[in-house]
């Protein structure tokens, strides 16, 4: 009996161990922003429809892109080749309307409900106790972002000019080729900073990822149908510059120097668009992390 009593003593016994200090490595704080990047990446990767999926689409584009510049540049020497030349130029930039609608597809399921999330989940009260600022977690945000949608925006009109160069020859177009992939890549980079940051501003705006996305997806498709009812009844194209496919279409077209039509706002108007996606996306996003730190109690 007395032996089943001093077990059982025994085992209730709680033993202090110590203070163990952490003993792994420790990012600088500069660096703590690819964590929440990291994650984004992850996250989005983890089943087909976030982001497996449009980027596979995005690679389909590419090589019909490259085919169609393959074909334009072999029947350009042949007798049904007449005028066909001056149509190789418009291929590449032709192909940003659909690149940005993919664009679209990878915001609307990877980032206009990511920080509605976040504030459902109280996640902030996990990030912003420790040492990871809400400058740190938009940077995060961002950088991650900008991985997912730079593929498709950047990384596809970079092959596709690539495939160009490689398929022109010094006397046929190379240094046209050559010159055009700056302007490619410049295009590249604000579209992919317009559709990066339009949704995640929106998804700071609630805490309810269904309402977010719901706004950011009304924003893009009825946005469209409204802003181009207007721009008809006034018969002014620049106010379809405040549309952000309207707007990134201008862009292309006039960095190209392509021929507008009826639905292309002028170069002016398409660069104030994207520049007050940009600028106000980002005014946004800052304001409502830093309401969210101050909330809870935060001085950052």
């Amino acid at each position: 009996m007395s032996d089943g009593n001093a077990s059982g003593a025994g085992a209730g016994v709680v033993h202090d161990l110590g203070y163990r200090p952490y003993e792994g490595d420790r990012l600088p704080q500069r660096d703590r922003f690819k964590v929440i990047a990291r994650k984004l990446v992850r996250r989005s990767w983890t089943g087909w429809w976030r982001w497996k999926f449009w980027l596979g689409l995005a690679v389909v584009v590419t090589a019909v892109v490259g085919a169609l510049l393959y074909a334009v540049l072999f029947l350009k020497n042949t007798p049904f080749g007449g005028g066909i030349e001056q149509q190789i130029g418009k291929i590449i930039p032709g192909a940003f309307g659909g690149l940005g609608n993919i664009a679209f597809a990878i915001a609307l399921s990877s980032l206009a409900g990511v920080v509605a999330q976040d504030l459902r989940a109280g996640a902030f009260e996990f990030y912003f106790s420790k040492s990871i600022r809400p400058f740190d977690y938009a940077l995060g945000k961002l950088t991650g972002g900008a991985v997912l949608i730079g593929a498709v925006l950047v990384g596809a009109p970079l092959i596709m000019g690539l495939t160009r160069i490689s398929l022109a020859s010094a006397s046929e177009g190379a240094g046209e080729a050559v010159a055009d992939l700056p302007l490619l890549l410049g295009c590249g980079v604000v579209a992919t900073a317009a559709h990066v940051i339009t949704p995640l501003a929106i998804s700071s705006l609630a805490r309810k990822p269904a309402f977010t996305i719901a706004a950011y997806a009304a924003l893009y498709t009825i946005g469209s149908l409204f802003v181009a009812g207007i721009a008809a009844l006034l018969d002014e194209p620049a106010i379809l510059g405040t549309h952000l496919p309207f707007a990134l279409k201008g862009l292309v077209r006039g960095a190209f120097d392509i021929a507008a039509d009826d639905s292309t706002p002028p170069l002016w108007a398409s660069a104030a668009g994207l520049a007050v996606y940009i600028v106000g996306g980002l005014l946004i996003l800052s304001r409502q992390l830093r309401k969210a730190d101050s909330s809870l109690g935060g001085g950052s």
